[in-house]
């Protein structure tokens, strides 16, 4: 538990670290949601569903790169 709870928190700074990078490169983030509002949509049909149990749930990754992309505009 604790250390998927580690995981979860290192994953999140690396989104963060992802959406930085795009606004650096590209001059917006538009997209950056994509892949992950994807899985979330197949989340419980998914073969990946066990991976993605030591990361944050797509919904609240989601809601945190909305969060930082508006910060970022």
């Amino acid at each position: 538990m604790t250390q998927a709870q580690y995981s979860q928190q290192r994953e999140t700074r690396a989104d963060t670290t992802g959406l930085e990078v795009l606004h650096c490169s590209y001059g917006h983030v538009g997209g950056a949601t994509e892949f992950f509002t994807t899985m979330a949509a197949s989340e419980d049909e998914s073969v990946m569903g066990h991976y993605f149990s030591s990361h944050p749930e797509m919904v609240e990754r989601i809601e945190v790169l909305e969060v930082k992309a508006k910060e970022n505009r």
